[in-house]
Order: structure tokens, then sequence, then C-alpha cells
């Protein structure tokens, strides 16, 4: 610390973190789902009476690799099985991941909210979110628990 020629004070910090400012505290706290898995898409692939299959297309628009060390339901009653995590997703490329649901709560289920995906990565930058299911995925996902639960309570 120093006095100025006015008397006043001037603090000088030392040892402080490199920081880029405002752009980066978005970039690496507040990005919204789509900014980091920007093609993130479910499509059915296969459906029968206790599970439902989806491809959940998954893109890194960064230059390093984007390790996913999550990527699983966030959903009260379903469950989903998919790869081992971690894996990664390459710089500027994209692909599909098969997640197969289950139901493990009928009471749960039937309350119906909004099916999301709990996803974690690290990479340039680390996160942890949820992002929501497409309309069509959430449809054959009402009819996985109609098929499994039927007038269950």
């Amino acid at each position: 610390m120093a006095l100025g020629g006015g008397g006043e004070r001037v603090v000088e910090a030392g040892g402080l973190p490199e920081f880029g400012g405002v752009g980066d505290v978005w970039r690496h706290a507040c990005r919204p789902p789509e900014l980091v898995f920007p093609e993130l898409a479910a499509t059915v692939t296969s459906s029968d009476a206790g599970t439902l299959t989806t491809d959940i297309r998954l893109a890194n628009p960064g230059t390093e690799s984007l390790e996913v060390i999550a990527l699983e339901a966030e959903t009260p009653g379903l469950a989903t099985a998919g790869p081992e995590v971690p894996f990664e997703v390459p710089p500027g490329e994209s692909l599909s991941v098969p997640l197969t649901w289950t139901v493990t709560n009928c009471r749960l289920a039937l309350q119906w909210l909004e099916p999301q995906l709990l996803y974690a990565y690290a990479g340039e930058s680390s996160a942890r979110g949820h992002h929501p299911l497409d309309s069509a995925a959430q449809a054959e996902l009402v009819l996985l628990v109609d098929r499994v639960c039927g007038g269950s309570p």
C-alpha cells in the first residue's frame, strides 16, 4: 500500500489469478446447455414393453477435447443406462450416445415432471447442468411409463 499525492491511499494487489473479465466468467460459469452441447437431441431408436432407447447427440464446439463425466436421467421414477463415463468428445466433433430408459418407481414416474438429463463435463472449462429432452422423446417416455405402470398409483 502506498500514499497517493493527495494523501489518499493506493492499494496495489499482487498475486491475483489471471482473469479475462466478464466474458470469461460467462463462458466458464453461465453458459446455457445449448452452448455446451448445442446439438443435444434425443432420437428414439428402440422401444419395448419395459425400456426405451434414445441416441443423445453431443457436440463439442471447443478447441480441446470435452470429457463427459456424467450423463444420466434426473427425473423422479426414471433411470438411464448408457456408456461408461468418462468418455471424450473430440474438439469440433459430435457423437451419438445411446441411453436406455427404464421406470424405477411408478408412483414418482406418474407424477410426470419434465424429464431431464444431468450432465457434467471437463475440458477447456468444467460444468454441471441439466438439459430437458425434446418433445418427441418426452412423448415416447410417456408411452413407456404408461406401458410399465398402467393405472398404478
